[in-house]
């Protein structure tokens, strides 16, 4: 017996122990994400990005040589230039009309259209790495490592931007 007494003793003191300190803060999340669907990939946008997310509204056809634009929404008294997220990284979107918007804070006038919200994820510093300077990709700005899970991490104000810088050097190439 007396060799329970003193493992008791010290199981007794780090319970109470527990009591007198004080309650230690929870680590903030380096990044707070949206995991999003478009066409057949995955993104992930980071909610400091984004002015909000909403069903996608109706959108009125907008003749243009921006294989990116999908029309334009009224959303809140305000027009929204939509584009669609696959074609302004270069890919192809789904034949169905998209669900969902998200507004871009850095430009409260443009919104990136999306298929699908599959999930929201806090993140840790270690699992999102950065591109760097020597890999280049429009509107991407970042990869989530977590696990099996690799997703791009999307810059929304870079996507917006780059829709317009190509659509300003197709208009200048078409005007020469």
């Amino acid at each position: 017996m007396s060799e329970v007494a003193p493992r008791v003793k010290a199981l007794r003191a780090a319970f109470d122990a527990s009591f007198a300190e004080p309650y230690p803060e929870p680590v903030a999340p380096e990044r707070r994400l949206i995991h999003v669907r478009s066409g057949e990939r995955t993104f992930f946008l980071d909610v400091a990005e984004l002015s909000g997310i909403h069903p996608c509204p109706e959108l009125g056809p907008v003749p243009s040589r921006r294989d990116t634009l999908l029309g334009l929404a009224a959303h809140r008294g305000k027009l929204l230039c939509v584009l669609r997220l696959p074609e302004a990284l270069g890919g192809k979107s789904g034949a169905r009309a998209p669900r969902w918007i998200a507004i871009c804070r850095a430009r409260l006038d443009a919104a990136i259209a999306f298929d699908e919200l599959l999930s929201y994820r806090e993140t840790s510093r270690e699992e999102v790495v950065s591109l760097g300077s020597e890999i280049r990709v429009p509107g991407l700005c970042a990869l989530v490592i977590a696990g099996e899970l690799r997703v791009p991490l999307l810059d929304l104000a870079e996507l917006c931007e780059g829709s317009d810088r190509a659509e300003t050097s197709k208009a200048e190439g078409s005007s020469q």
